[in-house]
């Protein structure tokens, strides 16, 4: 039940009001992730663990509780690295995204030998008709 609060009040904003031996924050969420639009993944630092739970709109889940020091220095290092870059993240996701899209297209558009001598010959013919036209007075 402790933990349900906590996520609550950390997640809506208000923080955790737990503090022992003067240092506060206590309950962190450390990361989060949405599974759909009533389902998020949460990884919860309690101490020196960390919790990996699962939260619905009625229920908040323990799913695994991680204490290995080395897993969890991991972990919450790999988070500070995402929460801080996330809006650049997103941003080198976004521009991979668009480019790949723009390459795509430009192999499309690519000019081949053949494509070439279709040009010009087109050019050629239009050319042509516009001098016949020329000639026939149809100018």
């Amino acid at each position: 039940m402790l933990l349900a609060w906590g996520y609550r009040a950390v997640a809506n904003g208000r923080g955790v009001g737990l503090t022992v031996g003067g240092r506060a924050g206590l309950i962190e969420v450390v990361s989060r992730t949405s599974l759909s639009s009533r389902h998020t993944a949460c990884l919860v630092r309690i101490g020196q663990r960390l919790v990996l739970v699962g939260v619905s709109a009625d229920r908040v889940t323990p799913l695994d509780v991680i204490s290995d020091p080395d897993a969890v220095a991991t972990l919450l290092g790999q988070a500070q690295r995402d929460k801080a870059d996330s809006a650049t993240r997103q941003f080198q996701e976004n521009l991979r995204a668009q480019s790949r899209e723009f390459r795509d297209d430009a192999v499309d558009e690519r000019v081949t030998p053949e494509a070439d001598r279709v040009d010009r010959a087109r050019a050629a013919l239009s050319d042509a008709l516009s001098r016949v036209r020329k000639g026939l007075g149809g100018g």
